[in-house]
């Protein structure tokens, strides 16, 4: 087993994206990530389903999916009052990195990393992501002794906060014109002080204990860039068409300000941890800041903010012996957790459904071994003062914030329950497990009428698990509610596809197409009704023209391959699937979908690495264990895994016919 890195950092931008950083590193704007990047290697990191940053960092810590460690959404109801809180670390399931780290007795930080509150006992320190200084007093008191482990820490910590109140006018100039009269009297510009305080918060924390405390790994979280893009993205250049020229001007530097600001924080960190650090700088999904950002407001609760995300954060990493200057494929966020056990000498997990991104560093440079889990049952101990009373300030502040970015909508106890179960469906359906989803979606139609989005989720789910009437009926719904918009003629059509009506799918697409021609989750479903007939040319249409909106798109790239491969287009179709499977690793239809074109090309080995992957990560793909069995078989390669493919062929169909036959 070797590891080549000594101690790793984790920088953590929340809601960082490569279409706003790509075009501020051409122009020399981001000299200390250009430094990374050119250092390292760098490329996309896939989010998960729902893109909600509480489950998503919790993901990465933990390397599991959501309904493993258990944080489903930014807040909870307090067991005691019944009152909305933020949730917390005593809410989370399973072990974090720095749980695994501190008990392999290495020196563990943590740095305002969500849901990461009461701060828990470990081998190093943690500051709580609702670590607060009492407002208005200088140098004043942490309000919340259970943010800071240990609590020693705590007077130190509390001398560098910085607060709106500390910011001169002179740094407020680099976001906007601080002679503007209309910017002193906007309540919008209230925010960026806040804004600009919270990061150099987390930086002044960080970097004070970088250089104090001893630690081999440490994880900071910088909330500021989704922050900040919730409250101004929809001003960056170019001019959306329903922000005023006022606004614009007023504005439109804001987030290229924002970006070079955690540049010069990046700079410092990268000091601070030397060259014998791996730095790992990722965010947990992106953010749209072009021609893709939706008609509305990012931070308000009808404006649906989590419709802004989008589905691939940035990944740079960097230290010792990486690959220089090199792009990364297929890497996602449940990657991160076992990548880094794996770079500190520690067993990876079987648990942990992601894998190593070995990719990072040159062959041979990184090995490891495995064990089976690390989980142990037992309850991490949390900070001193975690069951004294919360301090309701602190907490009525965070929920504000929450409610007023549209991430929670009714507080009520109900109310909170069922942002939950939304999300575990969600994580249910988006990981293979619709009837798991299915039971989450009835439990909240009990409740009372679901909304569009979820009605068709749950039409979905209710065909993929064989109750076609029920599909239907929940069908007729969503045609009977006559909703406005594109958006309303591509749901119809999704319905009508459902009922196989594959005529009338299209008429309702081209309506939509009428209206928004661009958008990309409607030509992904035209080429994919265009699949369905046959109709090879016309889908590559769809899904190219998906692309050209969204070069990203996984879903429209594995499409893609599947079109130019009917038309005997091999090379051309591999290199679609290839591209699709490297933005997205964990998708076993698109795996399979790259065997088969790969079989059709003769390319054999290549096919079976295929094929294998599509099994690992689906063992009940019937078509990939029917494709290995024949392969192994048929050209004698090894008849014992060919057996053991056709054994589990066997199982799989009898299983299937078994559920038919209601046997």
């Amino acid at each position: 087993m070797t590891h080549p890195a000594k101690r790793v950092l984790i920088v953590g931008w929340d809601g960082a994206d490569w279409r706003i950083l790509g075009p501020l590193l051409e122009k020399g704007l981001m000299p200390n990530l250009q430094a990374m990047v050119e250092n390292g290697v760098m490329g996309n990191l896939s989010s998960l389903q729902p893109m909600l940053s509480p489950m998503l960092w919790t993901s990465i810590a933990t390397g599991k999916h959501a309904d493993a460690h258990g944080i489903l959404g930014f807040a909870e109801p307090d067991p005691g009052s019944g009152s909305p809180r933020p949730v917390r670390s005593t809410s989370r399931h399973c072990k974090a990195l720095w749980n695994l780290l501190s008990d392999a007795g290495l020196k563990v930080g943590v740095v305002r990393w969500l849901a990461t509150h009461p701060a828990e006992r470990i081998n190093g320190f943690v500051i709580s992501d609702q670590f607060s200084v009492a407002p208005r007093q200088a140098g004043g008191a942490v309000r919340n002794p259970a943010a800071v482990w240990p609590g020693d820490l705590a007077e130190d910590l509390a001398q560098v906060v910085v607060r709106p109140a500390d910011l001169t006018l002179r740094e407020m100039a680099d976001f906007v014109r601080v002679d503007d009269a209309g910017v002193r009297s906007d309540p919008r510009a209230d925010t960026l002080p806040r804004l600009v305080a919270d990061m150099a918060t987390t930086q002044a924390l960080a970097t004070l204990l970088m250089q104090t405390e001893d630690w081999d790994f440490l994880g900071v979280y910088f909330e500021a860039f989704d922050r900040f893009s919730h409250h101004f993205m929809e001003f960056h250049p170019p001019k959306l068409p329903q922000v005023s020229d006022e606004d614009f001007e007023r504005y439109q530097h804001v987030m290229t300000s924002c970006c070079r600001f955690h540049d010069m924080m990046l700079g410092r960190l990268l000091e601070l941890a030397g060259p014998d650090c791996l730095t790992l700088l990722i965010s947990d999904h992106g953010f749209h800041s072009d021609h893709l950002r939706p008609d509305s407001s990012p931070n308000m609760a009808d404006g649906e903010p989590v419709a802004w995300h989008r589905p691939h954060g940035i990944l740079v990493a960097a230290g010792p012996q990486t690959r220089q200057d090199e792009l990364v494929f297929g890497a996602g966020l449940l990657d991160i957790a076992p990548t880094v056990l794996a770079a500190l000498g520690l067993a990876v997990p079987a648990d942990m459904p992601g894998q190593v991104l070995r990719q990072i560093w040159p062959a041979g440079t990184l090995t490891w071994e495995t064990t089976d889990t690390y989980e142990t049952g037992e309850t991490q101990p949390v900070a001193d003062g975690s069951q004294e009373e919360e301090d309701p300030w602190v907490a009525a502040q965070a929920i504000k914030r929450l409610v007023d970015l549209g991430y929670i909508e009714d507080t009520s106890l109900e109310g909170l329950e069922e942002d939950r179960r939304r999300s575990l469906a969600v994580v249910y359906a988006c990981t293979g497990r619709p009837a798991e989803a299915l039971a989450e979606m009835e439990k909240l139609a009990a409740k009372g009428p679901l909304d569009l989005s979820m009605t068709f989720l749950m039409a979905q789910l209710a065909l993929r698990t064989g109750d076609y009437k029920r599909s239907r009926d929940l069908a007729d719904q969503i045609l009977a509610a006559r909703a406005e918009g594109p958006w309303a003629h591509l749901v119809k059509g999704r319905v009508l596809l459902l009922e196989g009506d594959t005529q009338g799918a299209l008429e309702q697409f081209g309506i939509a197409a009428e209206a928004q021609p661009n958008l990309p989750d409607l030509q992904l479903q035209l080429g994919m009704v265009y699949l369905s007939q046959e109709r090879w040319a016309e889908a590559e249409q769809a899904f190219q023209t998906a692309l050209a909106a969204d070069p990203c798109n996984a879903r429209g790239h594995s499409g893609l391959g599947i079109a130019l491969r009917e038309q005997g287009r091999l090379e051309e179709a591999i290199d679609a699937h290839t591209r699709a499977v490297g933005l997205l690793h964990h998708q076993p239809a698109a795996h399979l979908q790259l065997g088969v074109t790969l079989l059709q090309a003769g390319k054999i080995d290549w096919a079976i690495r295929a094929l294998e992957v599509t099994v690992s990560l689906d063992p009940e793909e019937l078509r990939a264990h029917r494709l290995l069995a024949d392969l192994y078989q048929t050209l004698r390669i090894d008849p014992v895994r060919a057996a053991e493919h056709a054994r589990l062929v066997q199982c799989l169909e009898e299983g299937n016919k078994a559920q038919e036959t209601g046997a």
